[in-house]
């Protein structure tokens, strides 16, 4: 069978693809979210919408989604702002898993698309599976660890975690060494 990747952004999804989304999702990461959580979250960014990477097998079924959240990133070493997407919300469903550059595709697809729309950098925060995929495979540049804090219902048990390191993808195509598009504050 066939693969094709479309991009849209998150009001031109049908209701379908979004259940397919959303089950997809809840199946990879063993969680229980609806579709209405995941459009909501989607919808509350800067323009009103999010880009998507949804990966269509030959039937129209969904087997892979990666998201891009546009957000304003101020380059105060440049004095200006710069359009920065965050990527996230990544599956492939598990049968799919050994095509190792449905990710690389899918975020090169996001890149072609979101570019256009001004974006010049997107932001990563890769769990501990697709880390090291992203900085082989990916080219991924390490720009940092982030610490994550949770606020407890109980204030002294505030515990601080630091996860997988923040990645900045640099280009609008991994595969494409030639174009860095890294902000010069960066």
């Amino acid at each position: 069978m066939s693969q094709v990747i479309k991009v849209f952004k998150t009001h031109e999804i049908s209701d379908e693809h979004w259940h397919e989304v959303t089950t997809g999702f809840n199946k990879a990461f063993n969680l229980s979210r609806n579709s209405e959580y995941f459009r909501e979250y989607y919808l509350r960014t800067l323009f009103g919408y999010s880009y998507h990477a949804l990966v269509f097998e030959d039937d129209n079924k969904v087997i892979a989604s990666n998201s891009l959240i546009p957000f304003r990133y101020q380059d105060t070493h440049n004095d200006k702002e710069v359009l920065i997407g965050q990527s996230g919300g990544t599956y492939v469903l598990e049968g799919y898993r050994n095509d190792i550059f449905i990710f690389q595709d899918m975020l090169s697809a996001l890149w072609e698309y979101s570019e256009k729309e001004g974006v010049v950098a997107s932001l990563g925060v890769p769990n501990e599976n697709s880390f090291q995929y992203s900085i082989k495979f990916l080219e991924s540049t390490l720009i940092g660890y982030l610490p994550y804090y949770v606020l407890p219902v109980r204030i002294f048990n505030i515990r601080s975690k630091q996860f997988a390191g923040c990645l900045l993808y640099t280009s609008p195509s991994p595969r494409d060494r030639t174009r860095s598009r890294m902000p010069s504050s960066a």
